[in-house]
């Protein structure tokens, strides 16, 4: 039974309440398909249990939540907090849009106000870093406004060097991709009308020849891309409309090709 989370390892926390499985403040489970998540309080993601190790937690979280008489939630999606703090939430028949909100509206949320956090304390340095160039005079203005544009730059779009995300390709095997790869890559259609997923390309023509992923490694890849692209995150207003769009476009492949 694993004690801390699998994306940022943080600990989990403990609870007294499910004897069966005591990790855990917040815990997440599906009755009908037998599945049981607990969520980082960290990070706010939520890590499936062992399937070894879900059944009888599962029964009791359901007995416990049908014992709690105040509940947070909608028809499908509901929360019950019961004792010493710990929180179940009972998933049943949700629509995609209730179920992303759930799982993964507080990790956007978070993200976002962590990083506006980070950028902002940057850019503050870069703001030092300026007046200390307007003290110094002369080409200390200059190198001040270069090291600012560059630390504003910084607290952006992160390290352009950090390997960001590694992506299996039929030309190259696994390929790494950094933040300044990742800025000159482009996703279009295919000529069958799939997705197709251009990497490596940069602007000044630096780059290495330009690697085409297509179809289901496309969709593969972008999983694993599209976090880093969008690195601060979103209000709940922006996470709610991105899920609407969603709905109505009806699956996620769907929507890529729209856009």
């Amino acid at each position: 039974m694993y004690s801390t989370c699998l994306y940022c390892h943080t600990s989990l926390g403990a609870n007294e309440v499910l004897e069966t499985f005591p990790v855990g403040r917040r815990l997440a489970y599906d009755p009908a398909r037998g599945r049981l998540w607990v969520v980082c309080p960290a990070c706010a993601r939520w890590n499936l249990s062992p399937l070894e190790e879900r059944w009888e937690a599962i029964e009791q979280a359901e007995r416990l939540h049908a014992a709690t008489k105040l509940k947070v939630g909608s028809e499908n999606i509901s929360l019950a907090r019961l004792a010493q703090g710990t929180e179940v939430v009972r998933i049943g028949g949700p629509t995609r849009t209730e179920l992303a909100t759930w799982r993964y509206g507080d990790s956007f949320h978070r993200r976002r106000k962590r990083n506006l956090l980070l950028a902002g304390t940057v850019v503050g340095a870069g703001a030092v870093a300026v007046a200390g160039g307007l003290v110094a005079g002369g080409a200390g203005v200059l190198i001040a406004a270069q090291l600012a544009m560059s630390i504003n730059s910084y607290a952006r779009q992160g390290n352009p060097g950090k390997t960001l995300t590694r992506i299996r390709t039929a030309e190259r095997g696994v390929f790494s991709i950094n933040a300044m790869q990742l800025r000159w890559s482009y996703l279009g259609q295919d000529t069958d009308g799939g997705l197709v997923l251009q990497l490596g390309v940069s602007k000044g023509g630096m780059g290495d020849k330009p690697i085409l992923v297509r179809g289901a490694d496309a969709t593969a890849a972008l999983r694993k891309m599209l976090p880093a692209v969008n690195r601060m995150g979103g209000t709940r207003t922006e996470i709610e409309g991105a899920l609407e769009r969603l709905a109505q476009a009806g699956t996620p492949e769907r929507l890529l090709g729209s856009i």
